[in-house]
């Protein structure tokens, strides 16, 4: 018999104070009585164990935000060992569809009949109205990390019509040379906002970083990536009002496929395990081989109808975007401007015309600062966002890459991915000492704590050590499972074994 579900069902659901809410989601029927001591909604995580064929399992308590305790089994360890991430899926991003599910239709039918120019128009008032819900209270300083992509740049265009541009800073962090490092700079000059470009090859690491991403907030996650991302935040002046632009790009579309939204729920529910294993690289799996990864995902879609969200967005939003994303690019006192009620439902409720390519979120922000879109920009493969045959573009973009790549290779010159979300693993290993004793270091914690003993751990180490690059997700993966399980999570306990 193969192990049965951990993660049988995990729902949050919000209710006024003493009022009892049975909760149906995952196929389960949950009842339960919350009180909160400001009388305002409260929030009730349900995580519920089951027992293996191979005995009991092994709790861990890990404190979240609000102080509730939840417990990380050693299937969660497993789960982990494949996405990076302990899916604990929320129905937070789409609450604003659930809540009013006839408005969301109407207003769906509505945009399906308008006018571009008049979508565009509603949309440039329902952004603005969410960057002035998130001013209220704001410090006079701002500070927006900067990348290759749209949704910082929307932040500073808009920051940019609200304060003088000596009160806002930027920052960017990644390689030089990648999209990421390079183009937010690009931005920061034309806006005249003071900049500091962060190159990650010259920042240290130390595993006091690495737990304090765990203790903060960014716990189970891949904790490098978090503490990097973290880093281009903390780098700001010290009262500053911080922002992220999490959210923006995949609720106006950018994981929008029309044909995957024909897609069964069992399908995406595959297809979302596929995409989302860490290892895909190296096609090493890490996890239990009997462990059912399936079934720690909902066994019901949140919404039933895929017409309203398709189920893979459904899952994104619900599992990934919450579970992972949200707390690598969102430290604790930052304000996201996209994660507005009404503009979730107008980017998810926009024809799929509009969606594709995010062609309506694009239109919209361009209106806010024509000239800082009309630079080059990751999202579009290293092109501007508009002009014509961008497809055409796109793939001469890709053949540009390949035929770079392939002169590098002539030279003697390792590839260069300029794609990269910030971070090489293969080549931060290489080149910082740092890393590398810190990964020898939680190799032997792994080791010696006798809790992964279906890996022959040392093997894999002593492959990666021996020149097989490809396993640098794999060591990266490994490091991170090291800070979360034997890093702190109370002062005095530090996360005990």
């Amino acid at each position: 018999m193969p192990v049965s579900l951990s993660l049988v069902a995990w729902a949050e659901a919000s209710w006024p104070t003493g009022v009892a809410n049975p909760v149906i989601w995952s196929g389960l029927r949950l009842g339960r009585r919350l009180t909160h001591s400001s009388g305002a909604i409260a929030y009730a995580t349900y995580y519920l164990v089951m027992g293996t064929d191979h005995g009991s399992l092994r709790a861990r308590k890990l404190r979240c935000v609000g102080g509730c305790v939840m417990a990380v089994t050693d299937e969660d360890i497993n789960v982990f060992l494949w996405c990076s991430y302990i899916p604990r899926p929320s129905l937070d991003l789409l609450q604003p569809i659930l809540d009013d599910p006839k408005g969301f239709r109407d207003l769906r039918r509505w945009m399906s009949r308008a006018a571009d120019d008049v979508l565009v128009a509603e949309g440039q008032i329902l952004l603005k109205r969410a960057f002035q819900e998130q001013l209220r209270g704001a410090a006079p300083h701002h500070h927006v990390p900067l990348s290759g992509g749209i949704d910082s740049r929307v932040i500073l265009a808009y920051l940019l019509h609200e304060v003088p541009a000596d009160n806002i800073t930027t920052v960017t962090y990644g390689l030089p040379g990648a999209y990421d490092f390079e183009y937010g700079r690009a931005v920061a000059r034309m806006a005249k906002v003071r900049h500091e470009p962060i190159d990650l090859d010259r920042l240290q690491v130390t595993l006091a970083d690495l737990h304090a991403v765990c203790t903060g907030g960014g716990d189970w996650t891949p904790v490098l990536r978090t503490f990097y991302s973290w880093h281009g935040f903390e780098r700001g002046p010290e009262n500053a009002t911080r922002w992220s632009g999490f959210l923006g790009d995949p609720l106006a579309g950018s994981h929008f496929q029309l044909s995957l939204s024909k897609l069964s729920y069992l399908e995406a529910c595959s297809r979302f395990l596929r995409i989302n294993q860490w290892t895909r690289v190296s096609k090493v799996r890490l996890s239990h081989p009997d462990i059912d990864l399936a079934s720690l995902l909902p066994a019901a879609p949140p919404i039933e109808d895929p017409a309203t969200v398709s189920y893979p967005e459904q899952l994104d939003l619900a599992v990934r975007q919450t579970s992972w994303i949200r707390k690598a690019v969102v430290p604790p006192g930052t304000r996201a401007p996209f994660l507005s009620s009404d503009w979730t439902r107008y980017m998810l409720a926009a024809p799929p015309e509009l969606r594709m390519e995010c062609r309506l979120y694009y239109r919209i922000a361009a209106r806010l600062n024509p000239p800082l879109f009309e630079l080059r920009t990751k999202s579009v493969r290293g092109h501007r966002l508009f002009g014509r045959a961008r497809a055409a573009r796109y793939y001469a973009g890709v053949a540009g890459d390949k035929i770079e790549a392939m002169f590098r290779s002539l030279r003697g010159k390792p590839a260069f991915n300029k794609y990269l979300n910030f971070i090489d693993p293969q080549r931060s290993f290489e080149s910082h000492p740092d890393l590398r004793l810190l990964l020898r270091e939680a190799i032997m914690r792994l080791q010696d704590s006798r809790r992964l003993m279906w890996l022959d751990i040392p093997g894999l180490y002593r492959e990666f050590l021996g020149g097989n690059r490809r396993l640098h997700d794999v060591m990266e993966l490994l490091l991170s499972l090291d800070a979360n399980i034997f890093g702190p999570h109370e002062p005095g306990k530090l996360n005990e074994r």
